[in-house]
């Protein structure tokens, strides 16, 4: 995880949910294993938890230190057990709006303010290549019909 774009030296990141496959039910204490390389993760939790009303439930949290992940700062965990790969963690919430959710706190200069971003599930639009390599074509054919018959005359 990266702490990038922060518009304060004061803003940090406090909480950060995501979501992992629960079939099979993973157990939090015996099928996880989290490894916090960075020094910023205070806890990891599993369980069901709402984020905001307006983001929805997340099954996994990482609360931060006060203060700790900063702008440009990188926080690396490992997460481990059996079965585990990255597409366990590659599921929307409930209600199915996001993939992930932090926390951004002391949004307004270092006051009590915060703020919420999320990571949506934006389904990328097929690029129609057929079609706009058929208009091209047809531009350009006209294009010579229209320039042939002007030398012509």
């Amino acid at each position: 995880m990266v702490a990038n774009g922060l518009t304060s030296n004061k803003e940090f990141v406090s909480e950060w949910y995501f979501n992992y496959n629960t079939s099979p039910l993973l157990e939090p204490n015996s099928t996880l294993f989290f490894t916090d390389n960075s020094g910023l993760l205070d806890k990891a939790t599993i369980g069901v938890f709402t984020a905001d009303d307006a983001i929805g439930s997340f099954n996994l949290q990482f609360l931060f230190l006060d203060d700790s992940f900063n702008n440009g700062e990188t926080a690396v965990i490992s997460i481990v057990g059996q079965g585990i790969s990255a597409e366990s963690f590659n599921l929307l919430n409930d209600p199915g709006n996001f993939f992930s959710a932090a926390e951004i706190t002391k949004t307004n200069g270092g006051g009590t303010s915060s703020a919420w971003i999320a990571a949506t599930n934006q389904p990328t639009q097929p690029v129609p290549e057929p079609a706009t390599m058929l208009l091209l074509s047809a531009g350009l054919i006209g294009l010579g019909f229209f320039g042939r018959k002007r030398s012509l005359k």
